[in-house]
């Protein structure tokens, strides 16, 4: 048992099974897992980073067949809209086989052994929401504005995809791609508080990206719809400090993300239950547009409840499979 202080309120944690990241509002803390030892401290002050918005890879092996980590975070130089990509390698070893010492060079690239490795021009307004798969060769963004979603590859900053969500602005709860190696290709699901989850094809059967490389024809911008999409529930007007399971959340704001099941064949959502005086039955519209009851309402003082939707994937929708209440 270990712990760590910092100088001003933790608002986001990432890790994996070798780097703990800490998020403040102005700085990122990089630290190994095992030993603790503080091997980055990266700012994050253009712009300040209040709800802890990063994403974490997995342990994962680059082009050179080193071991690292990428890490990315929100920051620009004109203040918005980019997205830093850096990699957390191992340390080094020398000829004698000893650990040799961190390197800590001021106003660098390098910074311990975590290296920024490319800057995403993502959008034209602030990201607030984001996701990387687990190998760390996608990046998925949204911006304040939520009508747009786009997959990057963080290493070079190349642009793969643009996904259409809607027309209205909306507030993007989470993003979450599949894990699975299904043969349909990879899939990202995104969750809007306008109580919409759509899920898109990041690349087509047997795994071929959709849109051509650049080296052979530059991304013409047209964007593309998600092949599934289902209401899951009642529009929520509060914005999320932290999208993802397992990240502190501010009192009183919502949490609501989605992912995938294991084997890629779901898609699970958390939202709030509904919570209202009187008695009754609470209902949802599935994906043929029918209600489905889901649990008794609760008064509103009996406090704050959760509900896990689990929604099967189609070719063409996705349909509640069923609800459970998380007290």
């Amino acid at each position: 048992m270990a712990e760590l202080h910092f100088e001003t309120e933790v608002v986001g944690i990432q890790m994996n099974t070798r780097r703990l990241v800490v998020a403040l509002v102005e700085c990122i803390h990089v630290f190994d897992l095992l030993t603790l030892e503080h091997l980055a401290e990266l700012r994050t002050v253009s712009p300040p980073n209040p709800n802890g918005l990063l994403v974490l890879s997995e342990l994962t092996t680059n082009v050179h067949g080193e071991a690292v980590s990428y890490l990315a975070f929100p920051q620009s130089d004109q203040g918005y809209g980019d997205v830093w990509v850096a990699q957390i390698s191992e340390k080094p070893m020398d000829r004698e086989g000893e650990w040799t010492e961190m390197v800590n060079v001021s106003g660098g690239k390098r910074c311990g052994f975590v290296e920024r490795v490319s800057i995403v021009k993502a959008h034209h307004r602030a990201v607030v929401c984001m996701a990387m798969t687990r190998d760390g060769t996608r990046l998925a963004t949204a911006s304040e504005r939520g009508t747009t979603v786009k997959v990057f590859e963080p290493s070079s900053a190349r642009l793969l995809c643009h996904f259409r969500r809607g027309v209205k602005t909306a507030r993007m709860l989470s993003l979450s791609f599949d894990s699975s190696c299904a043969s349909s290709g990879l899939r990202l699901a995104a969750l809007s508080n306008r109580g919409t989850l759509h899920v898109f094809r990041c690349s087509s059967t047997g795994g071929s990206e959709l849109v051509v490389h650049e080296s052979l024809l530059p991304y013409t911008g047209s964007e593309m719809r998600s092949f599934a999409q289902v209401t899951v529930g009642r529009a929520s007007t509060a914005s999320c400090a932290s999208p993802s399971l397992g990240l502190s959340c501010k009192m009183g704001y919502e949490v609501q993300c989605c992912f995938f099941s294991q084997n890629g064949q779901f898609v699970y959502v958390v939202l709030p239950a509904p919570c209202v005086m009187g008695e009754g039955t609470a209902r949802i519209q599935d994906a043929a547009g029918s209600g489905v009851s889901l649990l008794n309402e609760r008064k509103a003082d009996a406090g704050a409840h959760w509900m896990l939707q689990k929604y099967a994937i189609h070719m063409h929708g996705c349909e509640l499979v069923n609800s459970h209440v998380l007290n």
